[in-house]
C-alpha cells in the first residue's frame, strides 16, 4: 500500500520521465493514472521496472564464490607446469550461474562483474549465464575451501581438493545435450 504522498511523488517522477522520453507517453500515462487514482491492485505494474531485493545472504555467497575462484585461478596460474598436472584449467574458472534456475545469484554476479568493476577479471563475452545449475558444485567447493580457512594461496593438492567436487566440461556437455533433447 502506498500513501497519498508516495503516490504523488511517484506520479511526478513518472511525469518527468515521460517528458524526457519522447515516444513512451502511453507507457507512462498508464502508470501515472494507476498512481493518481489509487488502483492498488495495479501497483505491481507501476513497479515493474524495480526488481525485488536480493537478500544479503545471496550477495555474501556470490562474493565468497567469486573470491574462491579468484584464489583458485591465481594459485593455478602461479604453479609450474608440473604442479598443474591433474588439474583441469576449467575447474578453476568461474562459469557463472544459471540465468533461469539461479536468477538472483546470476543477477547479482552479473552486476558485480560487469558494472561494479571489482571482478572485471571474470568478465567474458557470453556473460554470467552458465547454462546449467552451478550452486550445488560451488557450495561443495566452498565447504572444501572453508576447511582450509579460506586460504588465499593454494598448493596443487589444495586446488585439487577444492576443485574435486567441481563440475567438469563433461557435465556441462551432458546438461546441454539433455536440455536440447527435452
Amino acid at each position: 500500500m502506498l500513501t497519498k504522498l508516495e503516490r504523488l511523488i511517484l506520479s511526478n517522477q513518472l511525469q518527468i520521465l515521460k517528458a524526457l522520453n519522447l515516444g513512451d507517453g502511453e507507457y507512462y500515462d498508464e502508470k501515472i493514472k494507476i498512481l493518481q487514482r489509487g488502483y492498488a491492485h495495479y501497483y505491481d505494474q507501476v513497479m515493474d521496472m524495480v526488481s525485488d531485493d536480493i537478500p544479503q545472504q545471496i550477495s555474501d555467497e556470490v562474493f565468497l564464490i567469486l573470491n574462491m575462484f579468484r584464489t583458485l585461478s591465481l594459485s593455478f596460474d602461479d604453479l609450474s607446469g608440473a604442479g598443474k598436472a591433474g588439474i583441469e584449467r576449467e575447474s578453476v574458472i568461474f562459469r557463472g550461474f544459471s540465468r533461469h534456475l539461479e536468477f538472483q545469484h546470476f543477477s547479482f554476479a552479473s552486476y558485480v562483474i560487469e558494472d561494479d568493476g571489482g571482478y572485471g577479471d571474470f568478465d567474458k563475452p557470453e556473460g554470467c549465464d552458465s547454462g546449467a545449475p552451478m550452486l550445488p558444485a560451488y557450495r561443495s567447493m566452498l565447504r572444501q575451501w572453508a576447511l582450509m580457512g579460506h586460504k588465499q594461496t593454494l598448493s596443487p593438492d589444495e586446488i585439487r581438493f577444492i576443485a574435486k567436487p567441481a563440475f567438469s566440461i563433461r557435465f556441462l556437455e551432458k546438461w546441454d545435450r539433455h536440455s536440447v533433447n527435452h
